[in-house]
């Protein structure tokens, strides 16, 4: 006899799998257990917006890039990656709108370097935002597998700044 999953067995296998991933990323950081190297950030930036471009034309979402060429950074690309998959990702799955945008920027500015992910949901107050960026830090009022993502991406930006 076969089972077959169901959507909502299916979307905890998900949540599961995303925190591990995302337990896994954060012990990184405190291990400090990867390299780092001058690395082109915005070839990193512009291959994460191609390989979830197809993706996000399947769920029907507008996706746009804005993506300065050569910005170099001390950087470890699989961090990157992570970090901003992660965001990516978020700002899709909790956007209520029918009519989901995102955007994904990296632009130079005298020594700043920002990546910037945009939507155009409803958001998170701040004060949840403020505990999201800690590990851990939403397990009161959220599921536990819930806003890791936003912590990883904290911890990037912490630790490459």
């Amino acid at each position: 006899m076969k089972t077959a999953l169901t959507l909502i067995d299916r979307n905890a296998v998900m949540k599961t799998f995303s925190a591990t991933v995302n337990y896994n990323e954060l012990s990184r950081y405190y291990s400090r257990f990867f390299d780092v190297s001058f690395i082109n950030i915005s070839t990193i930036v512009q291959e994460v917006c191609e390989q979830i471009s197809e993706h996000m034309k399947k769920e029907n979402v507008s996706f746009e890039t804005d993506v300065e060429p050569m910005i170099y950074l001390d950087m470890n690309a699989q961090r990157l990656k992570l970090a901003l998959s992660n965001l990516i990702v978020n700002s899709v799955k909790y956007n209520s709108k029918d009519d989901k945008r995102c955007k994904v920027s990296l632009h130079r500015a005298d020594k700043t370097i920002e990546i910037t992910v945009e939507d155009n949901g409803d958001g998170i107050d701040s004060e949840t935002a403020e505990r999201a960026k800690k590990p851990f830090g939403c397990f009161k009022e959220y599921d536990r597998r819930e806003f890791l993502g936003i912590a990883v991406a904290n911890k990037c930006c912490e630790f490459f700044g």
